[in-house]
């Protein structure tokens, strides 16, 4: 049911009940949105664009935050951002926010968002950056890089996986940057150190597996902490 100056009526109406047309559509579309974050930005490794039209007014500090969904922390970061049609600098890309500019109109933003997880392509564990990025050029200015998996949070038991070593240029087409390579710097690393954590919450125990060149592969084991 509808009241009379035009708003659903849930004392009267259907529009709440989850078998209700509205409660299933907006159940569909949301579910649609998830699968496409999540296939994108974790699966393919595919940058995603959203659009808001925010007040700036009414975000404290004017801070608007982008993040899609809770993902894994250190999976995503902006790549870019476009405010009316204009390229816009004033943002966090790892906090996944961005500062909004003083004015009392309402804005155009765009911003997109791209996957930050290396992946193997051609035989290469490979990086990309956006060109113009600070990622893209701290590595043009030393190339010693650092790979850690993502921990879903504390004492959960998931393994600790590090990769060390040093990033070298890589012609690899195959990656989220393959329609816009010349924006993004691509890199394969050379690792020289590996090292894997295994926990074992019940015993308070972990297994340390390392690998460099030099030595090869070792294992210890230990309590912690």
């Amino acid at each position: 049911g509808v009241a009379a100056f035009g708003s659903p009526d849930p004392q009267t109406g259907t529009e709440r009940l989850k078998g209700s047309h509205s409660m299933g559509g907006y159940h569909s579309t949301e579910l649609c949105y998830l699968a496409a974050v999540y296939t994108n930005l974790l699966i393919t490794k595919q940058p995603m664009d959203f659009y808001f039209k925010p007040y700036p007014d009414g975000f404290e500090n004017r801070i608007l935050r982008v993040a899609p969904d809770i993902l894994p922390v250190g999976s995503i970061r902006i790549g870019e951002v476009w405010i009316d049609d204009e390229r816009y600098t004033n943002f966090d890309a790892d906090a996944l926010q961005v500062t909004l500019p003083e004015t009392d109109q309402r804005l155009r933003v765009k911003v997109r968002i791209d996957p930050v997880e290396p992946h193997f392509a051609e035989g290469e564990l490979v990086v990309g950056a956006i060109r113009d990025s600070a990622k893209a050029r701290a590595l043009r200015r030393d190339p010693r890089c650092v790979l850690h998996s993502t921990i879903g949070g504390p004492n959960t038991g998931e393994p600790d996986v590090k990769l060390s070593g040093r990033v070298e240029p890589a012609d690899v087409a195959t990656g989220w940057w393959s329609e816009r390579r010349d924006e993004v710097d691509v890199y394969r690393l050379a690792v020289e150190e590996a090292v894997a954590i295994e926990w074992n919450l019940a015993s308070s125990r972990m297994v340390i597996r390392r690998w460099t060149p030099v030595a090869g592969a070792t294992m210890t084991e230990r309590t912690y902490p």
